[in-house]
């Protein structure tokens, strides 16, 4: 998705980034106000990605919690002072244990450096499954930034027609069964979603690469027989 500068857009609801499955674009200039909803997921997991934009309210939610399920919502002071101007009500608002729980992992990401070391495991694995790529046909595009991947399969690399259902579907579980799991999405479900913990190492990521790299060797060889015969 790319937004130019071609028209005047006064304001815009959106996700950071939707999931591995499209990277957005925004180009142009003008200056936007926007109402920015994402998930800790995200913001954990990218790292360095900036808008020339301004940002004036994020939701959050998911990882924020490690687990435990809770949300927030950051803006700017003048926002957050209209609220008192207003009879609003919140079910789970202000649960001091959640608080407690959110702020503890906030902690825990700024003291263990985990943003920065998502940065460079994430440069890591990108680098290992652009390899994949360059190996093997069926792996039309490789993309994301940190620990949010994202890994097309396709039928043809010059037409991009994605890797019908059912093959993906079979390397997928191939991967599973030798250990391995991860997401599938996309319009056409053929984009494996990477999204794993943050506290993974290089060995977990080499593991990782080596059941894609036997999985896709697999298919090879399904393809191989089929057309034999």
């Amino acid at each position: 998705m790319s937004l130019s500068d071609k028209g005047v857009v006064c304001a815009l609801l959106m996700k950071s980034k939707p999931g591995s499955d499209v990277l957005v674009t925004i180009s142009g200039g003008s200056s936007l106000l926007v109402l920015c909803q994402t998930s800790v997921e995200t913001l954990q997991k990218l790292v360095n990605w900036r808008l020339c934009i301004d940002c004036f309210t994020v939701t959050m939610a998911k990882g924020i919690g490690n687990g435990f399920p809770m949300a927030a919502v950051v803006t700017t002071p003048e926002i957050a002072e209209t609220m008192s101007k207003a009879l609003h009500a919140n079910t789970f608002g202000g649960n001091p244990m959640a608080c407690a729980i959110g702020m503890a992992v906030l902690d825990v990401i700024e003291d263990e450096g985990i943003q920065e070391r998502a940065k460079q495991i994430g440069g890591y694995f990108i680098k290992k499954l652009m390899k994949l790529r360059d190996d093997f046909n069926i792996v039309g595009d490789v993309r994301g930034q940190g620990l949010m991947l994202g890994l097309e399969l396709v039928a043809d690399r010059a037409s991009r027609i994605p890797l019908p259902v059912a093959q993906v579907n079979k390397i997928w579980e191939d991967c599973k069964e030798m250990g391995l799991l991860i997401g599938k999405g996309g319009i056409f479900g053929s984009v494996y979603r990477i999204k794993p913990p943050m506290c993974i190492t290089e060995a977990d990521v080499d593991f990782a690469v080596a059941v894609l790299q036997r999985a896709l060797e697999m298919h090879q060889e399904r393809v191989t027989t089929k057309t034999s015969h």
